[in-house]
């Protein structure tokens, strides 16, 4: 009976050994890694000094998603790279090879493109996996496709249900991050019809005006501190260039849904407070209808009938935007 006594002592005794050296094993490798990770930064540093390129470390670097966006996932991963920093004159590049000749070549398409600094920096591998966890993070709504500005239906459904007055506009703008914004404003415009929207800098905020049935109406309001950011995302995405704030500008991008896709037409005007944008919505699908179901009828109807009849002339549809001329 001792000795079956004293064998359980020893026995939770090496238990309690054991557990701590567990934790003393799983801080050693935590420790060894961090050194390991120290070591790989160090050689990336002094790689880049050889080579005469800066070097930064984006383990803990605030990458914007609009910097992400500025290069393709694909591309990225194709050519080890990455768009780490973009604030309107100014573009950063990452690159595991900053003297490769793709790299070297996007970064003067992008200096050419924009009008921008660009520079680019050596990064390490760990840096390179950082920026691609970032980009695996950015909201579907605003995800760019080579071909346009994807909006999914159901991202746009969410956006919708946000907004069912002006005021609920005006509330979700407020606590909205930058980066949804225009998301946000176009689901808002798509909901209420609308084949404008007008965003005017003005003295003491910036506001929102959407065109419905030809009247243009007031419906939100923007911080003034966040405006350049959302003026700058919009350029990008409709090909503009960003340091040209002095000069009316014209681009366009194109909405993505599941079944049909939006022109969007952009307009930038500078003005005393600031650039002023106009975004024309052109909706591609149009319900295709019959010549009677056009709402013309009787004398008027017959006029028409005979007047195309004609081997030559004119005939003009005028109308307010959004009355229906393209239909």
């Amino acid at each position: 009976m001792v000795v079956s006594r004293v064998s359980s002592k020893k026995t939770s005794h090496d238990d309690s050994h054991i557990h701590l050296s567990s934790d003393k094993g799983q801080e050693l490798s935590s420790t060894l890694h961090d050194i390991r990770e120290k070591e790989k930064e160090l050689i990336t540093s002094e790689e880049a000094h050889r080579f005469g390129f800066p070097y930064i470390n984006l383990a803990n670097f605030p990458i914007p998603q609009d910097a992400l966006l500025m290069l393709d996932r694909g591309f990225c991963e194709r050519e080890r790279m990455v768009c780490f920093y973009f604030e309107n004159e100014q573009i950063r590049l990452g690159a595991l090879d900053p003297t490769a000749d793709m790299v070297l070549k996007k970064a003067a398409e992008l200096e050419e493109k924009f009008r921008s600094d660009v520079a680019i920096y050596k990064i390490s591998e760990d840096s390179l996996r950082v920026a691609f966890k970032k980009y695996d993070a950015i909201p579907k709504t605003i995800r760019s496709r080579e071909e346009g500005f994807e909006l999914s239906e159901e991202a746009l459904k969410k956006q919708q249900e946000k907004v069912t007055s002006i005021k609920e506009l005006n509330e979700a703008i407020a606590v909205a991050p930058v980066t949804e914004l225009l998301a946000l404003i176009i689901g808002a415009a798509m909901k209420a019809n609308a084949s404008d929207i007008h965003i005017e800098a003005e003295a003491d905020d910036i506001k929102v005006r959407m065109r419905i049935d030809g009247v243009l109406h007031d419906l939100a309001s923007l911080p003034r501190e966040s405006w350049n950011k959302v003026v700058s995302r919009i350029k990008l995405i409709s090909a503009l260039k960003l340091n040209i704030i002095d000069q009316p500008q014209d681009g366009r991008f194109t909405i993505l849904l599941t079944n049909d896709k939006i022109e969007v037409r952009v307009s930038t005007v500078p003005t005393s407070y600031g650039e002023s944008v106009v975004m024309r919505l052109l909706r591609f699908y149009i319900e295709s209808l019959a010549f009677p179901r056009l709402g013309l009828t009787g004398f008027t109807l017959s006029i028409l009938e005979q007047e195309i009849g004609k081997p030559n002339g004119m005939i003009i549809a005028t109308g307010p935007t959004g009355s229906g001329k393209t239909t």
